[in-house]
């Protein structure tokens, strides 16, 4: 017996006027290209509000300086996946699905999928989430960023 997949939709956002049309190919060429929206650039109230929607937010970069959008997924209480690479595992801690091999198509589908589909799994994430996010914020960065200025400057 086939399992039920859920009916979702990809939405890209972002302006990358090189890589996108060659996504847009392989969407249209695999059958999916319903499924796949690009929506380029996005003004920051529209991003948002299509994050508190989604099923999941689904961040595999292999390079990462920070890895922000793991946050305001956290904050925007939905499940996060993101890659086992660079900076992402510190900053998601337990609260996110890390996938291994974030070049491999089927581990992050599969991925997408068992959040889908594992409402325990779901609920689990967005609490830890929740949490993890608590960790993170901008008069922490500042106290931390003055606290090692004063420890250089005494040297």
């Amino acid at each position: 017996m086939v399992p039920k997949l859920p009916t979702l939709k990809l939405v890209i956002t972002g302006e990358n006027k090189t890589m996108r049309p060659g996504l847009e190919a392989i969407a249209r060429d695999s059958n999916v290209g319903d499924a796949v929206i690009f929506l380029g650039y996005v003004k920051e109230e529209l991003l948002w509000s299509l994050i508190k929607q989604a099923n999941c937010l689904c961040f595999p970069s292999l390079i990462e300086g920070f890895g922000m959008p793991v946050l305001e997924g956290f904050a925007a209480e939905v499940p996060v996946i993101t890659s086992n690479a660079s900076s992402l595992p510190e900053v998601a801690g337990e609260a996110a699905f890390l996938v291994q091999q974030p070049e491999n198509e089927e581990e992050i589908a599969q991925a997408i999928l068992r959040i889908a589909d594992d409402k325990n799994l779901r609920e689990k994430l967005i609490k830890a989430g929740k949490e993890r996010v608590k960790e993170f914020s901008w008069d922490k960065t500042v106290e931390q960023t003055f606290r090692v200025y004063q420890e250089v400057l005494v040297v």
